[in-house]
């Protein structure tokens, strides 16, 4: 039913899972007149701006999104993932830190926060969290890759590349371990 926020919200989430990126934006934006208090809508149009590289643009809808529901733990993840593309890792903690107190088995989260604690030089903590993304999801090959990272820079050489090894199980194409 194309009168219904959730029709062109679902409808957008499909579109941009098929690469139709401006066709997604636009049923987002039509779910946002529908339903202008809709956080998920708000974070949706927030995600594709975001994809077209527009990030302080996007960071506005993920914040409109956190203000009519402070307990959206995406809000929280997306608007840390947009300020680590800035390069403010610092502030990025702190929204993936409170996207894990909203939900704990996050497992992006953990990953990305594992990212910007490792760009901050805060490796073993970075381990932490990469471990603790493959306890709940054992076939990320993004945290296994991540972690083997993380354990090179420690010269913790065999357990980097048994984490390599895994992430080219779970993504044979995975072009960053085959230039390690």
């Amino acid at each position: 039913n194309p009168s219904t926020w959730l029709a062109h919200n679902n409808l957008g989430l499909l579109l941009r899972q098929a690469g139709r990126t401006e066709e997604a934006l636009e049923h987002f934006e039509q779910a946002l007149r529908i339903q202008p208090d809709s956080p998920e809508a708000r974070d949706n149009v927030g995600a594709i701006l975001f994809d077209l590289g527009k990030t302080t643009e996007a960071m506005g809808y993920y914040e409109q999104a956190l203000r009519l529901n402070p307990h959206r733990a995406e809000a929280y993840y997306n608007l840390g993932t947009a300020l680590a593309r800035l390069d403010k890792n610092e502030e990025a903690v702190s929204y993936y830190e409170q996207a894990l107190q909203i939900e704990p088995d996050y497992v992006e989260a953990h990953n990305n926060l594992g990212n910007v604690l490792f760009r901050l030089g805060r490796v073993s903590e970075a381990i932490g969290h990469y471990q603790h993304a493959l306890q709940l999801k054992s076939d990320y090959a993004e945290a296994h890759f991540n972690l083997g990272v993380a354990l090179a820079s420690s010269d913790r050489l065999d357990e980097a590349i048994e984490h390599y090894q895994r992430a080219l199980v779970w993504m044979p194409n995975l072009a960053q371990v085959h230039f390690r």
